[in-house]
Formats: C-alpha cells, structure tokens, sequence
C-alpha cells in the first residue's frame, strides 16, 4: 500500500489541473482585454470660461493680446493659460518668453489654437508644427502669414510675427478653414 501512495504522488498533471491552469492564465487576460476594448462612452467637451486669463494676460503681457471675437453659435472655448516668462508652463518647464494660449473645440469638431509669444518665432513655429515646412504665405486682415504643415500632413500653422511677437493659430484642417478663424482675431487692448 505504501507503494501505490508514491505511484500517486509522482503521477504527472492531470487534464483537470491544466485547464484549471489555463483558466487562472486566462480569465484575467480576457477581463483586461475586455476592459480596454468596450465602447467608452464619448465624454462631453467641458467648456471653459476664459475671460479671466483673457483679462490676466491684457494686464500682464508686454505686447497687444489677440483673442478671437464673434466666432458664432457652437464653438467652445476648452483651454487658456497665460504664463510670464520663466514661469512654469503647460509642460512644467520654465516658459520662454510670455505666452497667451486660448484653444477653441469648432462646431465640426476640430481643435483650433491660439498661441501668442515672445519668445523665438523659428523655435515657436518648429514646435507647434512639429517641424513642419513652410507652405507659403497669405494676407489675412492686411497681415501677412506664413503657412507650415507638420510632416505628416495633417496640422496646419497659420504664423505672423511683428515686433518681436509671433502669433499663431494651429489646427488638424485645411489653410482655408484655418485663415478663417485667423480673421476673428482682434486686439484686446492697445500697449503704449
């Protein structure tokens, strides 16, 4: 009897014990898999009030605040920030120069920004296009843009600098729809 003990305590696994293997390996990836592929409910676009840092950036910037005006029913303004220079910016890091952002959801669903800096014109447009090649240029409101499209075709930057001031308006669409929005910029306030 002692013999048919050892005979079963050496036996190998059996078809039970790898399946019940098979489902503790198993069970878990398929409820990961699950979590991370269902449909997630589309969360609304949270709109903000940008006013204040409207307001901030009129009294603190050393040069004349562009903002859009009149932009019609269904656009939603979704981010502003304005940093002085050497402040910790949007990415933690010191800003360079002083930068007024204002970022605006379109009716048909497209991301348009507003950057307003004094820092490098070439540096500003080589990272809002991510490195981007000039397209050319056109005149919007008597100012002149250069046009920059990112390598892969798909963000288009609108950018005009005068006085040491680059302004540029940013969108994944085409120049026409881009050049539109540049339209509704308008000054908030005269510096002397």
């Amino acid at each position: 009897m002692a013999d048919q003990g050892t005979k079963s305590a050496r036996r190998g696994p059996t078809v039970g014990d790898m399946v019940r293997s098979l489902a503790i390996i198993l069970v878990p990836l398929v409820l990961i898999y699950w979590l991370f592929t269902k449909d997630i409910e589309e969360q609304p676009v949270r709109s903000i009030d940008y006013a204040p840092t409207l307001r901030e950036a009129n009294e603190r910037a050393p040069y004349t605040v562009m903002a859009p005006e009149g932009l019609g029913e269904g656009w939603i303004p979704t981010q502003s920030h304005y940093f002085d220079d050497g402040q910790l910016g949007r990415d933690g890091e010191p800003t360079q120069g002083h930068e007024w952002v204002v970022g605006f959801i379109s009716p048909d669903e497209i991301y348009y920004g507003v950057l307003q800096t004094d820092h490098d014109a070439a540096e500003t447009i080589g990272d809002l296009s991510r490195g981007g090649q000039q397209q050319g240029s056109e005149t919007i409101e008597g100012r002149e843009w250069e046009r920059w499209r990112s390598p892969d075709g798909r963000t288009g930057v609108l950018a005009t600098t005068a006085d040491g001031v680059t302004l540029t308006v940013t969108a994944d669409a085409d120049f026409t729809q881009i050049a539109d929005f540049a339209r509704t910029l308008e000054p908030q306030k005269q510096k002397n």
